[in-house]
């Protein structure tokens, strides 16, 4: 069994459980760490990085489908689109969690929307700073961010994720 990406996966969860330490020092540690908000964390962060990618036992397209709980969802673009799409603009962006800023209005859906958005704030931060060169892509090998526009990106991506964690903080307090 192939553990390939574990290291990797282990570094996005410890850059994530810094993220949510100071989130909530930043908070003057009012907040609680809730089972709704861990979901969310490992989903946006790292997911089962501990896992195998692949389970012998499971046929081809059930190992398919089981990669999506070994994959953080910033990294989805690999099982969707295929590697030349790997950190596609929309999964390493604000823009998924934004777009949840319309989902329900209640506090489960939004404790769980921080989780996820500070875990991919973490992941992209990972992301910027791991990586030796890398590249955001808009259409691959046509369109695509590279080096320190790149890095750029994840940065900017990565402070404009924790101003929507903070609206779904807020969410999750006025919500019942």
């Amino acid at each position: 069994m192939s553990f390939g990406y574990f290291w990797d996966g282990f570094c996005h969860f410890l850059v994530c459980a810094l993220f949510v330490f100071v989130f909530i020092k930043a908070r003057g540690g009012r907040e609680n760490l809730t089972w709704e908000m861990l979901v969310g964390l490992i989903i946006g962060s790292s997911s089962l990085f501990f896992l195998p990618n692949k389970l012998p036992f499971l046929s081809r397209s059930e190992n398919y489908y089981y990669q999506f709980w070994h994959y953080p969802i910033s990294d989805w673009d690999i099982l969707l689109l295929g590697g030349p799409w790997h950190r596609f603009f929309i999964t390493h962006s604000a823009i998924i969690p934004t777009f949840l800023l319309y989902g329900p209005g209640n506090r489960r859906f939004a404790l769980i929307c921080l989780g996820l958005t500070i875990g991919i704030s973490s992941h992209l931060a990972w992301d910027a700073y791991s990586s030796a060169n890398p590249l955001i892509v808009f259409y691959p090998k046509v369109f695509y961010f590279k080096g320190f526009a790149a890095e750029l990106w994840l940065y900017v991506n990565t402070a404009a994720l924790l101003l929507v964690a903070e609206v779904f903080r807020r969410r999750a307090a006025t919500c019942h």
